[in-house]
């Protein structure tokens, strides 16, 4: 993981969420992956804001990705430098 936060929307970008398809449907979800994957590609801490607060709006959730993630800030807070 890079010093910056520019990796934390690349789970969600990286596969399909079943729980995405099943509360927003395959359409939307590769919607979502594809706004993910924008927002991985050009990281800005606004940009990963305004994406949480579209998906929580529209009760999207990543599932799996969000395991993810959690489990990395996590890691990176018990281990000062992960060397992943």
């Amino acid at each position: 993981i890079a010093d910056s936060n520019d990796g934390l929307p690349a789970p969600e970008a990286a596969r399909e969420q079943t729980n995405m398809l099943h509360r927003a449907g395959a359409e939307r979800a590769a919607r979502a992956r594809e706004e993910a994957a924008r927002v991985a590609q050009d990281f800005s801490p606004d940009a990963l804001e305004t994406l949480c607060r579209s998906f929580t709006a529209q009760n999207l959730s990543p599932g799996g990705a969000a395991d993810m993630l959690s489990l990395t800030i996590y890691i990176k807070g018990i281990i000062p430098d992960p060397k992943f």
